[in-house]
């Protein structure tokens, strides 16, 4: 999941992550390896992209049932409640306009999240408690 997960938000090149994988092949008969460090060893990811990329996944896994866009936004510490009400309240009014707009679109739009945080959150509400299905390059 952490590899998905590093990939996906692009704390990982495709690059980085072959040879990563070269690397963890090597490792293959010790359990105990830590993926984190060893891709902090390699200088594959920064240190300060380690610790957002642990938060993450960290989230990702326990993230609540409440599959809805804007509380999972919230789980994954991409947004705050004070950001998330202001967006809502937007969304409300363009909806009273009758301009129906996502709320991923939204904060995309108003530069909350990035697409890369928006796909990952629509990926953690098509999957449930599954981390990513596959990196798909976007």
């Amino acid at each position: 999941m952490i590899l998905k997960i590093a990939l996906f938000l692009n704390y990982l090149t495709k690059e980085s992550h072959q040879k990563l994988l070269n690397d963890l092949e090597q490792h293959q008969g010790n359990p105990s390896i830590d993926i984190l460090k060893l891709m902090r060893a390699k200088n594959y990811i920064s240190q300060a992209n380690i610790l957002d990329l642990k938060k993450v996944c960290l989230n990702f896994a326990g993230a609540q049932e409440d599959s809805r866009f804007g509380s999972l936004c919230i789980s994954f510490e991409f947004l705050t409640q004070s950001n998330l009400n202001l967006a809502l309240e937007e969304q409300k009014r363009l909806a009273d306009q009758g301009r129906n707009i996502r709320l991923g679109d939204l904060l995309m739009d108003a530069g909350m999240i990035s697409q890369r945080q928006s796909n990952l959150i629509l990926q953690k509400t098509k999957t449930g408690k599954r981390g990513p299905e596959k990196y798909t390059g976007k």
